[in-house]
């Protein structure tokens, strides 16, 4: 991808964020949304990137957001031209190289990362959310009347207290459900796996 694509990118998704947090309930907005976060990997790692860097802002400094988002849109395209590796280092949380790790979440609940992995770890007051970039990670879920979710690859798990695996690799979304219930959401329907499940995308 080109630096002007990847600016592009960069610049519709900061446009698409900022005007939601003044909105959060437009649906014409959520709709823009997910039609941007639809159009492939690059538009996902675009719009999660801008939504870290205004994670990382703090809420005194929140209303001056703007000048840091265009600041993050400066060093988002060294990182990009750096390589697939070096984007993925600066917008995860927790990542592996050679052998798996286990990882205890800000959630408490624990990810075991298999080799060559990465996960963001977007969780806040009130919930627990997390985004898989690449590579699988087995979950073990704290019961918690909040649910845990996790995006992957233009779907969502979404599940209490359970155990399951999610993997996102060559483009090909993999879940399968070790024990309790996670409801799965995608663009083209909604499916519950039990223990046992497996659903491939």
């Amino acid at each position: 991808m080109s630096i002007s694509a990847n600016e592009h990118l960069l610049e519709q998704a900061s446009a698409i964020f900022l005007k939601l947090q003044e909105a959060p309930e437009d649906v014409g907005l959520l709709t823009e949304r997910d039609a941007f976060l639809a159009g492939g990997e690059a538009h996902r790692e675009a719009y999660f990137f801008i939504a870290k860097a205004y994670a990382a802002t703090s809420p005194r400094r929140r209303g001056k957001i703007l000048p840091t988002i265009v600041v993050f849109l400066v060093l988002s395209l060294g990182a990009y031209l750096a390589g697939p590796a070096a984007y993925t280092y600066w917008i995860s949380d927790f990542r592996t190289a050679g052998s798996p790790k286990e990882f205890v979440l800000a959630s408490g609940d624990r990810a075991h990362l298999d080799a060559t992995s990465a996960l963001s770890d977007r969780t806040a007051e009130g919930d627990r959310n997390v985004e898989l970039i690449r590579g699988a990670a087995y979950f073990s879920v704290n019961q918690n009347a909040r649910p845990f979710t996790v995006a992957i690859g233009g779907l969502e798990a979404k599940a209490l207290g359970t155990e399951f695996e999610a993997a996102w690799i060559d483009e090909v979304v993999s879940l399968a459900v070790f024990e309790g219930v996670v409801e799965i959401r995608g663009p083209t329907g909604i499916w519950t796996l039990n223990a046992g499940d497996r659903l491939t995308w």
